[in-house]
């Protein structure tokens, strides 16, 4: 059914709400469909090839939305309002029980929400909106004494790897820059909660990692980033992306700090029903019992021919420094891994489209234009998603509604689930197998100027940023990434540490190996400053 130019299609399996999108761009939303099938079972480069057809042609619906003017700024927090929350979290701390995080301040992703600060996701269409509750990690962290000093940048509802789609802040950039002087992306999706870290504007951070949205800024801005398996801890107040794949985590200075934020985070909560029937993690105290002998997987699927070469290196030197210190480090194969990327994003797109249905301007989100001056209401809310939302939001939208439509589900949707049930049991079979944790690295290069990032001429050329992440959100493992080297571009190197299921201990205690016997300083990197920045702007 078509109407004033817009698709709609009713399915007896799922409502498709095309409200932005043209019957040309549906039919090339089939294209991109039919292209992610076709690859599923091959290589990540090759499928993300050939996204690039429907995402460009896409990109003329954004004309209609207003330019941003550049301002980029180091600064991931807003200073008013970080000011105005210091006195009021202060007095919290005094009035709160001696808690395993008093005295440490805090920085919050801004898509879990807050009563004292403005939960926007960083998009127009959820600005200064004001939630009735605050997330249920965000809640434990200050019961625990943690001061929230302010809430962090954001790619749009975390839909992004280099923390540049924005509809309502400017980019937040790497606190480091490469051996040129050139300013680096952060990564994404919470590149703000991972700068605020390395760039001492906070204790620690909470993010939330949906296909490596911790991983990926942790290992580029040179911090810990931890995930927890799905479910450890409550999704609760957590702005919704893909809700099978969304999990709460932290980004910290140290191993140890991750740990300690984490223990106190973590239990069964009721107000989310997707929360494990576990009780609170004790990881600090693995911490002091490191077993000598640790049984380490190193998969060989992850030597891909997009592995940077000093990535390699680094990856390579832990593992034999690890051998050094009596780590029984063994090949282990996970084949499904090849065929993760292309599965993650039929997933996540799909589940996207879903979650951002209530983002239409009535319920939720401002509204663009007044019932009066639409042509109808489905004008109404069409104008208030192009308006509000950033491209990247609109092209996942776009591209999941087509991935739930009657015609595309079982071709599609339940394929990639298939894919990540396969996955899921190969993980499963290799830990079965003795194997502790695995070890790879976190991403296959270090953080890319933000002047290569501009140079991209393919929307899709960020997907690949999450070749070695994705498949561990896809099983639902905890993971940590851990700084572990410099590059030959003088920027950060972070390595990923994944556990079994709720396998949380075996992970910090090879992660604080790695820490401990890995060469990393942020002496040996170059901070950005103001000089750096302004070259930006010209």
């Amino acid at each position: 059914m078509q109407q004033g130019g817009r698709v709609v299609r009713h399915t007896k399996r799922h409502v498709v709400r095309c409200l932005c999108m043209t019957s040309v761009q549906y039919e090339e939303s089939q294209a991109l469909a039919n292209t992610l099938l076709s690859h599923i079972n091959h290589t990540p480069q090759h499928a993300l090839d050939h996204l690039n057809a429907f995402a460009s042609t896409v990109d003329g619906v954004y004309d209609q939305r207003p330019k941003l003017p550049h301002q980029p700024q180091r600064n991931t927090t807003n200073t008013n309002k970080l000011q105005a929350q210091r006195p009021s979290a202060a007095r919290n701390g005094e009035d709160q029980a001696q808690g395993t995080l008093k005295g440490l301040t805090m920085a919050v992703k801004d898509n879990f929400t807050t009563t004292s600060l403005p939960t926007t996701c960083s998009s127009k269409m959820l600005e200064n909106y004001m939630s009735p509750f605050t997330a249920t990690v965000v809640d434990r962290a200050e019961k625990a004494g943690a001061l929230m000093v302010g809430k962090t940048v954001l790619d749009e509802f975390g839909m992004g790897s280099f923390n540049l789609n924005s509809s309502l802040h400017s980019p937040c950039f790497n606190p480091w820059v490469d051996n040129q002087g050139k300013v680096c992306v952060s990564g994404g999706s919470s590149g703000g909660s991972a700068v605020a870290v390395a760039s001492g504007q906070a204790d620690f951070a909470l993010g939330s990692d949906t296909g490596g949205s911790i991983r990926l800024p942790a290992s580029y801005c040179g911090v810990v980033g931890f995930k927890p398996s799905y479910g450890r801890l409550s999704r609760f107040g957590l702005v919704a992306y893909a809700s099978s794949l969304d999990t709460p985590g932290v980004l910290a200075p140290s191993v140890y700090c991750a740990a300690q934020v984490v223990d106190a985070l973590s239990g069964h909560d009721n107000n989310d029903s997707t929360s494990a029937q576990l009780p609170a993690t004790t990881l600090v105290d693995s911490l002091s019992a490191i077993p000598k002998r640790i049984r380490i997987g190193i998969p060989e699927e992850a030597f891909i021919q997009e592995l940077q070469p000093d990535v390699k290196q680094c990856w390579l030197n832990a593992i034999d420094r690890l051998e050094q210190l009596g780590c029984d480090v063994v090949s282990i194969s996970i084949p499904s891994i090849k065929s993760a990327l292309p599965c993650y994003y039929v997933l996540a797109m799909a589940e996207t489209s879903s979650n951002m249905a209530r983002f239409t301007g009535i319920n939720y989100g401002k509204r663009a234009v007044s019932a009066k001056d639409a042509e109808d209401f489905t004008d109404m809310i069409a104008q208030s998603r192009l308006t509000n939302l950033g491209p990247e939001v609109l092209r996942r939208i776009i591209t999941g509604n087509y991935l739930l439509s009657r015609d595309s589900y079982e071709s599609f949707y339940e394929q990639a689930q298939k894919v990540r049930a396969l996955i899921r049991k190969e993980f499963s079979n290799v830990f079965a197998q003795g194997v502790s944790a695995l070890l790879l690295p976190s991403t296959s290069s270090s953080a890319p100027s933000l002047e290569s990032v501009q140079q991209q001429t393919l929307p899709t050329a960020p997907y690949t940023s999450d070749v070695f992440v994705s498949p561990v959100s896809l099983a639902g493992l905890p993971a940590m990434s851990v700084p572990a080297g410099v590059s030959d571009t003088a920027m950060p190197i972070g390595l990923q540490v994944v556990g079994n299921m709720y396998d949380e201990k075996a992970v910090v205690q090879v992660s604080a190996l790695i820490e401990r016997e890995m060469p990393f300083s942020f002496d040996d990197l170059t901070p950005c400053t103001p000089t750096h920045l302004s070259k930006t702007r010209q």
